[in-house]
């Protein structure tokens, strides 16, 4: 069916704090939703969200719903809260989306269901990373049995949260206020991954612990084996006990004896960012300003949330923070047996024309490349190890920055976002982005400049980096 306007819905979000911002840029730009108003109890935090979306704002939940004939509403608030805060909605007639978790417990969960069921709205909840591509491509996998049936799973987060994390919020790491730990706040998306692949469980054992965060109650880690209903077996180890944080991976075995497999958190640039960390420590580096370009400016977006007490600050010049679609010619690399054959063969004595034409986008509009520049990287990136290895960088980055854009606004470093008005490589729009979802960000929009700002305006680059030093 066509889109049309009778098809937008009047959008709203209750609850005005970090994760509210990603609401507000997602019902701002879907052309499906007219976002028109924010409540919350505290007036000053919903002042940015008028600034940037114009919308109305309402410290009354139930005097929003009215005045704005607000139609579907996201509940942005903390975990207690949901349940209520879902059945008020539904009493008006809105559809509800709540950030995970649904509840605290149970007995939240059923009432949020049952308020809305009552009524006939609809209720969901945040679980992104079913729309992962690796996570679709398992599920299409399963779904017609290329791995026989599942008979497998394992989902194992070895991850990280510091103190300044739980301190940002009075919920974070109580009991009452948050419902639990790493289970209930991080990886809740892996514990929804293994039903929505494997099915409903029937049996488990676990157990569960705080290994080193003695500043909160509830639990850092978490390891438990269950039996689904269909028979199978499963096992989670789940931690946010490692520093930094390693990766997050879901894995399902079918009875034909293959296997599908996806990295859902910490990929290369949380891998890179643990290299720099090291190298910085046995350099005996204190607290530097990191500066990334391009995609090393994820690098460095990885680095402030893994290590944020020992950086001043961040700058990223032309950064990609939202990602964007990878290029036929990775993707194909990427292919086993084929992408070997590629890189030795066509590959290198042919892409040259290509690099060129790269790095002239990169340096456009304001010039082509020069040509000893082009000659030395065209030397070091056509070569076949090179080719591959930077091709499985980006696809293994893919979904660790799709990880990282959901937790900018949880950034606590001093952040300058530096970008050309006139990148064709990176849109500008991925910097405002960031700007607006991180509290501690500035950005700077180097009018009619392209991708390659650290060649062409070095003077802006040491601008931002004083800037950061002395926020």
């Amino acid at each position: 069916m066509p889109f049309t306007d009778q098809l937008r819905l009047r959008t709203a979000i209750v609850g005005c704090g970090k994760v509210a911002q990603t609401h507000a840029m997602a019902l701002s730009e879907l052309p499906q939703s007219d976002f028109v108003a924010v409540s919350s109890r505290t007036p000053k935090s919903m002042e940015p969200f008028v600034e940037q979306y114009g919308v109305r704002t309402y410290t009354d939940v139930e005097e929003m719903l009215e005045d704005a004939d607000v139609q579907m509403v996201s509940i942005c608030t903390p975990h207690p809260t949901h349940p209520d805060l879902a059945a008020i909605a539904a009493a008006h007639g809105a559809h509800v989306l709540v950030e995970k978790p649904l509840a605290s417990d149970l007995e939240g969960c059923d009432r949020a269901i049952d308020a809305c069921r009552q009524v006939g709205v609809k209720l969901g909840v945040i679980s992104q990373r079913r729309l992962y591509p690796p996570i679709v491509r398992m599920r299409r996998a399963i779904d017609e049995k290329r791995i026989g049936e599942p008979i497998l799973a394992t989902a194992n987060v070895f991850g990280w949260r510091d103190e300044a994390y739980y301190a940002a919020d009075p919920w974070r790491g109580t009991w009452d206020a948050e419902g639990g730990g790493v289970m209930v706040n991080q990886t809740v998306h892996h514990l929804d991954l293994m039903q929505w692949l494997m099915g409903p469980i029937d049996q488990l054992f676990g157990q569960w612990d705080n290994f080193n965060h003695p500043y909160v109650e509830v639990e850092d880690t978490a390891v438990a084996v269950v039996r689904f209903q269909s028979g199978a077996l499963g096992s989670l180890v789940l931690s946010n006990s490692q520093k930094p944080g390693i990766h997050g991976k879901i894995h399902v075995h079918g009875s034909t004896g293959a296997s599908i497999g996806a990295q859902t958190e910490g990929g290369s640039p949380f891998v890179q960012a643990r290299l720099i960390h090291q190298a910085l420590e046995e350099l005996a580096v204190e607290r530097p300003v990191l500066v990334g370009h391009s995609r090393g400016g994820n690098v460095a977006l990885a680095y402030a949330m893994a290590y944020p007490d020992q950086l001043t600050g961040v700058v990223t010049l032309a950064a990609a923070p939202y990602g964007g679609e990878i290029a036929l010619h990775n993707r194909l690399l990427t292919v086993p047996v084929l992408g070997s054959l590629l890189a030795h063969t066509v590959y290198v004595p042919f892409g040259r024309g290509a690099v060129e034409a790269g790095l002239d986008a990169a340096f456009a509009p304001e010039g082509p490349a020069p040509p000893d520049y082009v000659d030395v990287y065209a030397a070091y990136e056509l070569r076949p190890g090179q080719l591959l290895a930077h091709a499985q960088d980006q696809m293994r980055g893919k979904a660790a920055v799709d990880d990282m854009a959901r937790r900018y606004q949880e950034l606590s470093v001093p952040l300058v976002v530096v970008h050309g008005t006139a990148d064709r490589n990176v849109p500008i729009e991925q910097a405002r982005r960031l700007h607006r979802a991180a509290p501690s960000s500035r950005l700077i929009a180097v009018d009619g400049a392209g991708h390659e700002l650290m060649f062409l305006h070095p003077d802006v680059v040491t601008d931002a980096i004083d800037l950061a030093w002395g926020s």
